[in-house]
């Protein structure tokens, strides 16, 4: 019994540690399930987490970006003022400086600097500059190029960023200009300074800056910037605003021997495309060139109204790309975002044109227009210049005649070394300053302040 009990309770305790046995392996991997399970949820959770920190710092990037973009969207469409100034605004070394203007160009020598060079006002420099001229008038030579690069419109812009207003002033293109060569002719000067800066590294954008120092005794102050557009550009320009409405004032029906093409305009309202356009702007045989500018101003003052009309539909982003694509000037892109947000500011009838005042004149073999100085000196300080001083005769130096009737320069300072007045003084007309036409009635320019198309002109 003892050995069977014995054996009986071996095999109880043998079961007994068997089923401990087993009790403990199933405890150990519950405990290691278990505790996998709390490393897997922790996995979870620190996979989770991380997803979550993850998310969110994709949230905040999109979230800086796109606030970015809409500041960026605000600052352009609506105009906040600091900001739009800080990104597009022309700085100071955009401008002419007239304490450290260009130096005078020497056309014979292509190597003479010809930019503004950097000087003792480039510390403090926006203070000092301010003692003499403003700083939010911006001043613009616009030139139209013919189909043989020869200068064919001629203008000088000036916009206001205060009083927001706009003054274009057209010259002549046979006006009377002191400059070395012969003809004398102001729509000399750009193929001239071309034609000597031809082997420049830069020679379009050289021959331009050229071209400013030229005028700057012509105007008695530097332009800011320079804009030149030919044919083409200005027939791509009309096209890109959708045409411009416009009364022409007459038939128009000619063959333009430099485009190639015919035009055939009738008289009266109607929508112009690019090259209907060019065509009006280009006329002048029965009209001359007076008429022209004339007609000119009228149609430019019409597309300005069309687009200050449209001005809440009209992307001055969209308006700076086309014009920078289409027309060759100094001005940077962000700037001529910042001066299109700046003219569609304008009220229509702050644009404004008018022309030089002078009088056509006979002067050795060539009809050319001299200058009315004291006049051009008023419409020069009152709707040009950014000067606070008035600039005055001892600020220009002008070819024109005086009441004798003889050529004199303002600043008897002449630029031609061959005695031009003597060798043409043969020839030279004596007819008074006003001359007059086939019935009698006098030929002169006198400025035009307004220019008001009434569709009637054929007189």
């Amino acid at each position: 019994m003892k050995l069977f009990g014995g054996k009986s309770k071996k095999k109880k305790s043998s079961n007994v540690k068997r089923h401990n046995n087993v009790s403990g392996s199933t405890s150990n991997q519950t405990k290691n399930v278990a505790n996998n399970n709390v490393i897997n949820n922790r996995v979870k959770v620190s996979n989770s987490s991380r997803n979550r920190k993850a998310l969110i710092v994709t949230f905040v990037i999109l979230g800086v970006i796109v606030l970015g973009m809409a500041s960026l969207y605000t600052i352009i469409r609506w105009e906040v003022q600091p900001f739009y100034d800080y990104l597009f605004k022309p700085s100071f070394d955009n401008l002419s400086n007239p304490r450290n203007p260009r130096p005078v160009v020497n056309p014979d020598d292509p190597d003479t600097p010809f930019i503004n060079v950097p000087g003792d006002d480039e510390e403090g420099g926006w203070e000092r500059i301010q003692e003499i001229r403003s700083t939010d008038i911006y001043t613009f030579l616009i030139m139209g190029i013919d189909g043989h690069s020869n200068t064919d419109v001629i203008m000088i812009a000036s916009l206001d960023t205060i009083e927001q207003s706009l003054e274009v002033v057209s010259i002549p293109r046979d006006t009377l200009v002191n400059v070395s060569w012969n003809p004398k002719k102001i729509n000399s000067i750009q193929p001239v300074m071309r034609n000597k800066f031809a082997r420049h590294d830069n020679p379009y954008d050289t021959a331009m800056d050229a071209t400013v120092v030229q005028l700057r005794d012509f105007l008695g102050f530097e332009v800011d910037f320079w804009v030149t557009i030919n044919m083409t550009a200005f027939i791509r320009l009309i096209d890109d605003i959708g045409g411009v409405v416009f009364n022409v004032p007459r038939d128009m029906s000619w063959d333009d021997p430099e485009s190639g093409h015919v035009y055939n305009l009738k008289r009266g309202e109607q929508r112009l495309d690019g090259l209907q356009s060019l065509g009006l702007m280009r006329y002048r045989a029965t009209i001359g060139d007076i008429g022209r500018i004339t007609t000119q101003q009228n149609f430019l003052n019409a597309a300005a109204t069309q687009i200050l009309a449209n001005r809440s539909s009209v992307s001055v982003t969209s308006l700076a790309d086309t014009f920078i694509r289409h027309v060759r000037t100094d001005i940077q892109l962000n700037h001529l975002v910042w001066f299109g947000r700046e003219f569609l500011k304008l009220d229509p009838d702050k644009v404004n044109f008018s022309t030089m005042p002078g009088s056509i004149d006979k002067i050795g073999i060539y009809d050319l227009i001299t200058v009315h100085v004291n006049e051009w000196l008023e419409i020069v300080n009152t709707k040009l210049s950014y000067f606070h001083d008035e600039i005055t005769l001892t600020d220009v130096s002008i070819l024109t005649r005086n009441s004798d009737r003889q050529l004199f320069v303002t600043d008897d300072n002449w630029q031609d070394n061959l005695n031009w007045t003597t060798r043409r003084s043969t020839s030279q007309s004596t007819a008074p300053d006003t001359i007059t036409d086939g019935d009698g009635a006098a030929i002169i320019i006198d400025p035009v302040p307004n220019i008001v198309n009434d569709g009637d002109d054929d007189d």
